[in-house]
């Protein structure tokens, strides 16, 4: 089993570890891994109970900053995801390396990876990401609003400048600038406290203005077998603490019976989807974000024992799946930094 030790930066991989049913080893990259050192941790872990010896290659921009890189086996720059040459960077990576699964870790790299399974099917690497057919939908802030109210969901209000300008006092502020399409070289959402900093947005950004959902804050995430089958929905609760984030599991019916609906509305789903759902004071349930990837709540879920990242790894094998993919209540994380140190 892999330790944590730190690694040679782009060490190369000469045997054949992308997986098969009868392999003993597996080589996993994990793109824009920045941070994320709890889910790898998850997944060494899942390819314990497997039986097989996890390789873990972390790609990012910064690879000698993100902690994720310096903690695995290899850690290869990359250009960013709007980068003309990012795709064929991480198509190299995968041949070179032998790698059996991708699993992307940040948004702006959704579009472009999803467009990269038949490429990369080529030689044996799987994406733990639905195709563009999904992905482009989700990425896209009408797109998806119009799915959530499909399954019964609301959704944040939404204006354009203009039309909030006309009547600023008819909208609860502060707001939030968001980007219509989400990934890629888009700006980050900004909040807004006043009409007056409303005028002070880059009117060529393709931007709306959305209010700020009230309520109890959950993350859903769900993953999907590939035939679009729904193997499991865990929910964590999200708690502000006052010096940590805090998220707890929690088994919610209502939630669960959502993810459910969504479910039968996305028959292009493969993979991991994430969702953002806040219960209003009334009880409803308002949809604020979907994306296609394992949540920043993940390493909670799986410690409460809805084992998606090995179900994943299993996918490479072609290994049996678990069904359903089942948590435990009253699980709870607590987020906080947290030094790295290294020597030299």
């Amino acid at each position: 089993m892999p330790s944590d030790a730190a690694p040679s930066i782009g060490a190369a991989v000469n045997d054949d570890d992308r997986g098969s049913r009868d392999s003993q080893r597996m080589t996993v990259l994990f793109t824009s891994a920045g941070t994320n050192v709890a889910l790898i941790r998850c997944f060494r872990t899942a390819a314990t109970t497997l039986g097989i010896a996890l390789r873990v290659l972390a790609a990012d921009q910064h690879p000698d900053q993100a902690p994720a890189c310096l903690l695995a086996e290899g850690g290869h720059r990359v250009p960013s995801a709007d980068d003309d040459d990012y795709l064929d960077e991480i198509e190299a990576l995968c041949r070179d390396h032998h790698v059996g699964l991708v699993v992307p870790c940040g948004v702006r790299e959704l579009g472009p990876l999803s467009t990269m399974h038949d490429a990369l099917g080529a030689f044996g690497t799987r994406l733990a990401l639905a195709p563009a057919a999904l992905v482009d939908p989700l990425l896209d802030l009408w797109q998806w609003q119009e799915i959530a109210l499909g399954a019964g969901a609301a959704v944040p209000r939404i204006g354009g400048r203009a039309e909030i300008a006309e009547n600023p006092d008819g909208w609860r502020w502060p707001l939030v600038a968001r980007a219509i399409r989400s990934g890629g070289n888009v700006t980050p959402a900004r909040i807004i406290r006043t009409p007056t900093e409303m005028l002070l947005l880059d009117p060529n950004r393709a931007v709306v203005l959305q209010e700020i959902p009230r309520g109890e804050r959950f993350v859903l995430q769900l993953l999907f077998d590939d035939e679009g089958t729904l193997l499991g929905v865990a929910t964590c609760h999200i708690i502000a603490g006052a010096d940590s984030d805090i998220a707890r599991t929690v088994n919610d019916r209502q939630l669960t019976a959502l993810a459910r609906r969504l479910a039968k509305l996305l028959p292009m789903a493969r993979g991991p989807l994430a969702i953002d759902a806040v219960r209003q004071a009334d009880g409803a349930i308002l949809i604020d974000r979907m994306l296609p990837m394992l949540a920043d709540t993940y390493p909670l879920v799986d410690c409460a024992g809805a084992k998606m990242a090995q179900a994943l790894l299993a996918q490479v094998l072609g290994r049996p799946l678990q069904r359903p993919i089942e948590m435990e209540d009253h699980f709870t994380m607590l987020t906080y930094p947290m030094p790295l140190f290294l020597a030299g």
